[in-house]
């Protein structure tokens, strides 16, 4: 029996006016979830004490149905298998995603892209 994935139907960009990361990922973001027919909604950290207190030192932060993705970075390919309903990982809500760290937050700056 083959489970049928369930592709997300709301995507979270949770962002700060003025953050460079946010800037350089949210055309990223925005690509991607238009390629897979899923919105974007845009949320400013500092407009919520509840946000703020929860991804304050993590933006961007990708969510997709409410469910952290991903932080300080977007990874293109992790994006677009988890915008098919088929995410390779969940990250935790603190802390960097395994393998990066803040000061090497993307796959792309590492190998010079980007």
């Amino acid at each position: 029996m083959r489970l049928r994935r369930r592709r997300p139907q709301l995507l979270t960009f949770v962002t700060r006016t003025g953050c460079a990361l946010c800037e350089e990922a949210l055309p990223i973001v925005q690509r991607l979830a238009a390629d897979a027919g899923v919105p974007v909604e845009l949320r400013d950290v500092d407009a919520d004490a509840g946000d703020r207190a929860r991804w304050s030192d993590h933006v961007p932060v990708v969510l997709l149905e409410g469910r952290p993705l991903s932080y300080w970075f977007v990874d293109p390919q992790a994006l677009r298998r988890a915008l098919r309903g088929r995410p390779s990982a969940w990250v935790e809500e603190v802390g960097p995603p395994l393998g990066h760290t803040r000061r090497d937050r993307t796959p792309e700056r590492r190998r010079g892209g980007l």
